[in-house]
């Protein structure tokens, strides 16, 4: 494996294990998902 491969095989690793450990940051993406997805629908429809 290459190693920048392996670099950003291992930032995605500590990405993960962060967003585990801190649920707060999961949830504030799923509460900015729904906002865009409804901000998203009120203007095409």
């Amino acid at each position: 494996m290459s190693d920048l491969k392996l670099k950003l095989q291992a930032k995605v690793n500590e990405i993960q294990d962060e967003a585990r450990t801190n649920t707060k940051i999961i949830e504030e993406i799923a509460g900015l998902e729904k906002y865009i997805s409804e901000t998203y629908i009120s203007r095409v429809f």
